[in-house]
């Protein structure tokens, strides 16, 4: 087997054979941590949805289980 019948897997191979508005899908200049703050400030209002929702069904959560702790200390006290 030759050495061209294995595809190249390295990052980056072959791209600055591209035009320079090609290579701008390729390679990528910005960290990680500021894409995602970037991405979190244009989708605030959806992050903050969601995090309301799961909010409100954690309280739900915990008041049905006090409920269920009253409910049990009231059977508990009729013995």
């Amino acid at each position: 087997m030759a050495e061209e019948d294995v595809p190249n897997t390295q990052c980056g191979y072959g791209v600055r054979l591209k035009l320079e508005l090609e290579q701008q899908s390729f390679i990528h200049a910005k960290g990680c941590v500021a894409q995602f703050e970037r991405w979190l400030q244009d989708n605030l209002i959806a992050v903050a949805g969601i995090f309301v929702g799961i909010a409100l069904l954690q309280i739900s959560g915990v008041c049905l289980a006090q409920n269920l702790v009253s409910d049990v200390e009231a059977v508990k006290a009729n013995w």
